[in-house]
Parts: structure tokens; C-alpha cells; sequence
């Protein structure tokens, strides 16, 4: 009896340090991430001219598209669906999520050489080696980031740090050498970028197969449940893509190739705050899916309103930061015709904040069975860009594409918090007047 009641407070002395070493390697690879991204970006900025910058900005969309499609059909899944599996359940559940991303990896492998065989016939030669480039290595991209948000899925921070880091490393020791040799430009290096991440992918994938079960009717079953929620995500997705990724492509019809290089470089400054903010997210997603399933409703309702509230003050802390400081950074960051853009890189940083109670409350809507409310909540960046967002660019170039970007993430973000708000009154009245329902089996039943 002694050894056994020693060892429980013992294990249960674990569970604090257990969650801090989470958070501390969940922030440390959402640093990785985001410096990677920062420091390739700076690489290609001083290694080529503005032009091949901007062109390099272009390209950065297009892997923005791929990643947020991915994240609709597949990672959305995997961080909503996977805490309520387990064993075996899981394995399959798992590997249809393989599957389904390989299947998404080769869609985007047809558009992107469609694309570039229409650019190139419109003479469009330099965006059409580009899209070919992204066309090649757009498949470790997935992989990539499926390993990672499986890690993340599993409360496994660890695993998806040492897998950055792994990537990170030859990620920036490719495009230093690239520009050794004189050979690095936007084509060269949405080649080697997305191709870093495939020797780390794999390896893991190969430690991980015994957690992947692909079986024909297991995969029948997954899409089937899966696109009960992700058909509104993704078609929620596509309105956020052609709402928030497009302003790069307006400035390219409307202004010139340089003005897509002074977005490409606000929007890096302006993202300083993005390694906290990605990894509050990475931390937040599977976190909200689980306390959902533990809370009574009033104590979920009330660690949401907490998180956003938190959260934003946080984020809002480096906009004013990165504001301050937008001149300075520019100079030394990348070079001084950079500099006079302090307006944009502020709008861009509060937009950034702003962000973040949206986030919040659309994974509760998630958790909530509520997704398809984030097809209506999208709506409003497309608004904005129809209603505003081609004129101003037309009108005012970058500062106009950035004010309708920070005009569409306030908006984005009020509508979605009305909507978590009204979803949670429901709730609370349906388990008020079904108190003995267990909760994992009444979220099974919506879904």
C-alpha cells in the first residue's frame, strides 16, 4: 500500500511538468517555423533584385493557398476529430487522412502545371517556372506539414520540434548555398523550400506506420465523416483564400512587380509576433477540442472568452511593438528602399491581432459541430474585397490592399465571436435538458 500511494502523487507531480515542457517545445517549433520562414524570405530578399522579390511574394501566396486547403480538408480534421479516437480507431482515422492528403497533393500538382502552362503561353515566363517549381516540390509540403499537425494532434510537441528543426536546418543551409553559387531567384528557391521538408517527413512517417492503417472501406468511412464538416470548411476556405491571399496578385495587375515586394516585406515585419501567436494556436486548437469534451458548458464558455481576451491583448502588445520599430526593421532587415512604410506594416500587424478571438471562436464553433457557421463567417473578407478591396488597391496600391486586410480580420473575427456566443446558449439549454447525456456520445451524435 506505501508504494502505491507514493506513486500516484508521483505521476500526478508529472502532469504539470509534462504540460510546461508542451507548451515550451509547442512555442520553440512555432519560433523554428516562423524564423525559417522570416530568415528564407530575408535571404531572397538581399541575394536578388526587388523584382525577383516580389515575384518570390507571388509564389508565397500560392503555397498560402495549398497550405490553407490542406488545413480545411485534412488538418481540421485531424485536430478536431483525432482526440476522439484512439487505438486502432485512430490508426485508420490516421492513415485515411494520409491518404486523403495525397490525393489533395496530387490535385495541386495538376493546377499548378496547368497554371504554368498557361502563364507560359502568355508569355508569363517567369511565373510560369515558378508554378512549375512549386508544382515539383508541393507534395513535401503536405507531407510536411501533415506530420507536423499529426504531432500536434497527439500532444506530441516534442516530435514536431525535432522534425522543424530538422527542416529549418536544410531548409536555410539550401538557400545560403543557392546564393553562394549565384543560382538563388523566387523559382530556385519555391523549389528547394518546400523540398526541405520531405527527408524529415518521411522519416517520421516510417516511425510512425505502425500508428497509419489505410484500408479501402476505413477510408470510405473517414471521407464520409470527415466531409460532413470540412465540405463547409473548405468552401468556407476558399472564400478566405480569394478574400485575404489575393491582394498580392491586385497589386501585381494594378501596380508593378516592386509594390509586391514592399507586401511581401510589410507583411514579414509586420508578422515579428507570428511564432507566439502560431504556437498559442497550435497549443489552443487540440486543447479546445478537449476541454469541450471535459468542461460543463459554463466553464468551456467561460476559458474561451478568457483565451480570446488573453490572447488578443498579447498579440496587440507586438503590433504596437512592431509599429514603433517598422523603419528601423525594414533598414536593417532588408535594405533601405524598404523604408516609408511604417502605415502599411501597422495595419498588417493589427490585422494579425485582430485575428486571433476569430481563431478562438471558430474552433469552438468546430468543437460545437458548428462549422458550417465558418462558411458564413468567411463571407465577410470576400465582401471586402469585392466592395472595397479592388478599388482601394487600384487606388491606393499597398496601403489600400492593407487597410482592406485589416478591415476584413475585425469583421472576420466579431461575426465568428457572435456566432460561438449564440451556439454556446444553445448548448448550455440542450445539456440542461439532457444532464446524464455523456458529452463524447452527444458530439458524436451531431457530427
Amino acid at each position: 500500500m506505501a508504494t502505491s500511494s507514493q506513486a500516484v502523487p508521483t505521476d500526478e507531480g508529472r502532469r504539470p511538468l509534462r504540460a510546461v515542457m508542451r507548451v515550451f517545445f509547442t512555442l520553440g517549433d512555432q519560433a523554428i517555423v516562423s524564423a525559417t520562414s522570416f530568415l528564407s524570405g530575408m535571404i531572397v530578399a538581399k541575394a536578388t533584385s526587388k523584382e525577383q522579390f516580389g515575384l518570390y511574394g507571388l509564389g508565397f501566396t500560392i503555397v498560402l493557398i495549398a497550405t490553407e486547403l490542406q488545413s480545411a480538408l485534412i488538418s481540421t480534421p485531424q485536430t478536431v476529430f483525432g482526440p476522439r479516437y484512439s487505438g486502432d480507431r485512430n490508426s485508420q482515422f490516421q492513415g485515411s487522412m494520409l491518404l486523403k492528403l495525397l490525393m489533395l497533393a496530387a490535385f495541386n500538382v495538376t493546377i499548378l502545371l496547368i497554371g504554368a502552362a498557361l502563364a507560359q503561353t502568355a508569355g508569363k515566363h517567369d511565373i510560369a517556372r515558378m508554378l512549375a517549381a512549386i508544382a515539383v516540390s508541393v507534395t513535401s509540403m503536405h507531407l510536411g506539414l501533415f506530420v507536423r499537425v499529426t504531432c500536434f494532434a497527439h500532444l506530441n510537441s516534442i516530435g514536431a520540434f525535432f522534425v522543424d528543426l530538422a527542416t529549418a536546418t536544410l531548409q536555410l543551409a539550401t538557400l545560403l548555398t543557392l546564393w553562394h553559387y549565384g543560382v538563388l531567384e523566387a523559382w530556385t528557391a519555391w523549389l528547394a523550400i518546400p523540398l526541405a521538408a520531405f527527408p524529415s517527413a518521411v522519416v517520421f512517417l516510417l516511425f510512425w506506420r505502425t500508428h497509419l492503417r489505410i484500408t479501402r472501406a476505413g477510408a470510405k468511412e473517414d471521407f464520409h465523416i470527415t466531409w460532413l464538416q470540412t465540405r463547409f470548411v473548405l468552401v468556407s476556405s476558399l472564400m478566405w483564400i480569394l478574400g485575404m491571399h489575393i491582394y498580392a496578385w491586385l497589386i501585381e495587375f494594378f501596380a508593378d512587380r516592386e509594390g509586391v515586394a514592399e507586401w511581401t516585406a510589410c507583411l514579414a515585419i509586420a508578422a515579428v509576433g507570428n511564432p507566439l501567436m502560431y504556437g498559442m494556436m497550435n497549443i489552443l486548437g487540440p486543447q479546445i477540442a478537449h476541454r469541450h469534451q471535459s468542461l460543463p458548458s459554463v466553464a468551456f464558455r467561460r476559458y474561451m472568452w478568457l483565451a480570446s481576451a488573453a490572447f488578443f491583448v498579447v498579440m496587440a502588445g507586438f503590433a504596437v511593438t512592431v509599429t514603433v520599430l517598422a523603419d528601423w526593421l525594414m533598414l536593417h532587415i532588408y535594405t533601405p528602399e524598404y523604408v516609408g512604410h511604417t502605415a502599411i506594416v501597422a495595419m498588417m500587424a493589427f490585422g494579425f491581432a485582430a485575428r486571433v478571438p476569430g481563431f478562438v471562436a471558430s474552433r469552438g464553433l468546430f468543437a460545437l459541430n458548428r462549422a458550417d457557421l465558418e462558411l458564413l463567417n468567411n463571407i465577410a473578407p470576400l465582401v471586402v474585397l469585392a466592395g472595397l478591396g479592388i478599388f482601394l488597391t487600384y487606388r491606393y496600391h499597398v496601403a489600400g490592399a492593407a487597410f482592406c486586410l485589416l478591415l476584413a480580420q475585425v469583421i472576420g473575427s466579431i461575426t465568428r465571436l457572435i456566432c460561438f456566443e449564440s451556439c454556446m446558449k444553445a448548448e448550455s439549454q440542450l445539456r440542461e435538458s439532457a444532464p446524464t447525456a455523456p458529452l463524447a456520445v452527444t458530439a458524436g451524435a451531431q457530427s
